[in-house]
């Protein structure tokens, strides 16, 4: 299943698309964001995550989620997933770091 989230295309599936993903999710499916002929589409893939983030009310776990499922789901060996999931959860534990600080301050 594709689903396309691109603002041009969500100017029409916009209202569905917080609902879809979250149903997605939800039902355990692997849900990537992707990027497909980025310079045709203007669609690059940190705008798509931007994106989905903010129309789809995604938070911080959310994202590394399906950072993590596009790794999964990539041709990549186990062991490169495995370093790429280490990755994003570091980089989680260190972006959980700083908000703390800047709530402390």
């Amino acid at each position: 299943m594709q689903t396309f989230p691109h603002p041009a295309c969500c100017q029409v599936y916009g209202p569905q698309l917080t609902a879809r993903l979250q149903q997605m999710l939800a039902c355990g499916i692997p849900v990537t964001i992707n990027s497909d002929d980025p310079a045709y589409f203007n669609a690059y893939l940190n705008a798509n995550f931007e994106y989905v983030a903010r129309v789809g009310s995604l938070g911080a776990d959310d994202l590394a989620h399906l950072a993590k499922n596009s790794f999964s789901a990539s041709f990549i060996s186990d062991a490169a997933k495995e370093v790429a999931h280490q990755q994003i959860d570091d980089v989680l534990q260190a972006w959980r770091a700083g908000q703390q600080r800047q709530q402390m301050a």
